[in-house]
């Protein structure tokens, strides 16, 4: 679909690094059924800007403003829609450094304005698989926990989840998983993902069969990039395999944007 125009309805703290923000849309159209955790683009305007300015679609490609009055773009994932409503919800992680989106995030008022494009076809998951991995931190938590909901009555999950502050996983579990508490391992998140995720998580994928598991793998860029490369290296099919960086540990927002598309691409 074309980008459109979208307003915060709603807001509201889950956490105190998380900001859920409902947007409304009488052009909401494109989003399918199962929407669960789909990639969208959210577009920012810069603060020298006059006002937002969207990119359009003609014969199905994009034309971009010209560059001075180009906007800032994200990728961000679904968390709900409600179709009848026209409202599309999105959790924004309020990381410590700023940026675009979580700027706009840790401040937004009901009536505020942005752009919306999507959403993209990836799906988070593949459905015919029998056994459904997640390694996720709270930046992915939010897509992953949409996407477990979308799989029906208790599926054979296991999900293992990296938090800075471990002290927090009670609450966010109640909040996003209360179904799936005796699935879960929560993992400190070091940044050093060798030490700290990479044999739990490669021990319960071996114990299954791979050809019939389905892998997501989201969050901070090294723990996404390591256990991307351990579970190629199991010989597991590429569609069984959703492997996507979010974010870098002491990088912001503009430095990290093109890097994560490098590794999305690799």
């Amino acid at each position: 679909m074309s980008a459109i125009y979208i307003q915060v309805k709603q807001t509201t703290t889950i956490a105190h690094k998380l900001r859920r923000i409902t947007f409304f849309s009488p052009d909401f159209t494109a989003i399918p059924d199962l929407f669960a955790g789909l990639h969208i683009k959210l577009f920012f305007k810069k603060e020298n800007q006059p006002a937002l300015t969207l990119p359009t679609k003609e014969k199905g490609r994009v034309r971009w403003p010209e560059p001075h009055l180009k906007p800032i773009a994200r990728t961000y994932s679904i968390y709900h829609f409600d179709a009848l409503k026209k409202e599309l919800t999105v959790d924004f992680v309020l990381h410590d450094a700023a940026g675009p989106a979580c700027d706009f995030a840790r401040n937004a008022k009901i009536g505020d304005e942005i752009g919306f494009a999507g959403p993209g076809p990836v799906s988070l998951v593949n459905r015919q698989c029998e056994h459904f991995i997640f390694a996720a931190d709270l930046s992915a938590l939010p897509a992953i926990s949409s996407v477990i909901d979308s799989l029906g009555a208790q599926p054979h999950l296991q999900v293992f989840l990296e938090l800075e502050e471990p002290t927090s996983a009670a609450a966010l579990i109640a909040e996003y998983l209360p179904n799936h508490a005796k699935n879960i391992t929560i993992t400190q998140q070091t940044f050093m993902p060798t030490n700290t995720l990479l044999d739990t998580v490669m021990s319960s994928i071996t114990a299954l069969k791979i050809e019939q598991t389905s892998i997501t793998i989201a969050g901070e860029h090294e723990s996404v990039v390591t256990l991307r490369d351990a579970v190629r290296q199991l010989g597991a099919p590429k569609d069984n395999v959703y492997a996507v960086p979010y974010w870098r540990h002491n990088q912001d927002e503009e430095t990290y944007h093109q890097t994560r598309h490098n590794v999305m691409d690799s």
